[in-house]
């Protein structure tokens, strides 16, 4: 069940670069997420620029979820998962519904 970033499949390993990329913001300042697939990492700089305090900082996520790039592999994925995967509420959603999906479960 999703309850958290750290819940969302995906790859991030750089909270560092988040961490600073908030920390260097100003009040008003636009922060811009390219590719985001389930939104593991959108979820991590949602949570840290909720907990900085600063006000008006806006973030924006861009992903195309270009069904020739991902269609294919998402199925597979969601017909055959790898092991650990232990998201089952994903399973069967279209790849763009799947990061909304996870989107609301962390809030």
């Amino acid at each position: 069940m999703i309850k958290t970033w750290r819940d969302i499949p995906g790859f991030f390993d750089f909270e560092d670069i988040y961490d600073q990329a908030v920390e260097e913001a100003k009040d008003g300042d636009i922060l811009v997420e390219v590719g985001s697939f389930l939104g593991k990492s959108a979820a991590y700089m949602a949570e840290k620029i909720k907990n900085s305090g600063k006000d008006n900082l806006l973030f924006m996520v861009v992903d195309s979820w270009d069904k020739r790039e991902y269609g294919k592999w998402w199925i597979d994925v969601c017909q055959n998962p790898p092991a650990p995967w232990p998201v089952e509420e994903l399973y069967g959603k279209p790849l763009e519904n799947a990061f909304w999906h996870c989107m609301e479960s962390v809030g």
